[in-house]
């Protein structure tokens, strides 16, 4: 594989990562957040979260990820094993491998540091193990039975009374991860995303 190939799947992988900036920060708005069109704009130029403008960027991030993962598709498959640098050295498959790991954690730090995007199930987790560490069971009560506070706004409206699905393994770690974060509903969001990395990195392993 020549640089000039390495070049052009780095530049995809740049145009990716852009990509899914766009689309944390549009899905990252909850309906009925305010989101203004831009600084110093006055008040009647604003939009709400499920907005025209929240989906065009949202759409609009979304094209260019796709774009960019076809690009990286299609210069990898150009690259060829007598193909060799401009200096006669030839790029091979271990560098290949690293870029294309390289650029997959670049797409996945955008949505790490979002807030959840298209789903606030995340939310109903957390509350689930705030039920729990309430000497509540889950199983029986909905998040609702935390009365209020920022846990229970933060669960979407339609399972605050829903019964969590899961059973004591599941339970136990959301329990855990609610009292580690102090009942903070963000801190509590991100443990849970480590807790993912953790399952994904355990799977790889074990497949």
């Amino acid at each position: 594989m020549t640089r000039r190939v390495v070049t052009e799947m780095l530049g995809w992988g740049a145009l990716g990562t852009a990509g899914l900036m766009m689309v944390a920060i549009a899905a990252g708005s909850w309906p009925g957040d305010t989101v203004r069109l831009g600084p110093g704009l006055p008040d009647a130029v604003t939009v709400t979260g499920s907005s025209v403008v929240t989906g065009v960027v949202f759409a609009g991030g979304l094209a260019l990820t796709i774009a960019a993962w076809f690009g990286m598709v299609g210069a990898t498959g150009r690259q060829g094993p007598a193909d060799t640098a401009s200096d006669g050295t030839a790029v091979t498959g271990r560098v290949l491998l690293a870029i294309v790991v390289a650029m997959l954690g670049t797409w996945a730090l955008p949505m790490l540091l979002s807030d959840p995007v298209l789903s606030r199930d995340a939310y109903s987790y957390v509350a689930q193990g705030a039920v729990s560490s309430r000497g509540l069971d889950p199983t029986e009560v909905g998040p609702s039975a935390l009365g209020s506070g920022p846990l229970l706004e933060a669960v979407d409206p339609t399972w605050r009374d829903a019964p969590a699905p899961y059973g004591p393994v599941a339970i136990g770690l959301q329990e855990a991860v609610v009292e580690a974060a102090d009942l903070a509903p963000d801190t509590s969001v991100a443990l849970m995303r480590l807790l993912s990395i953790v399952g994904v990195v355990m799977t790889v392993v074990g497949w």
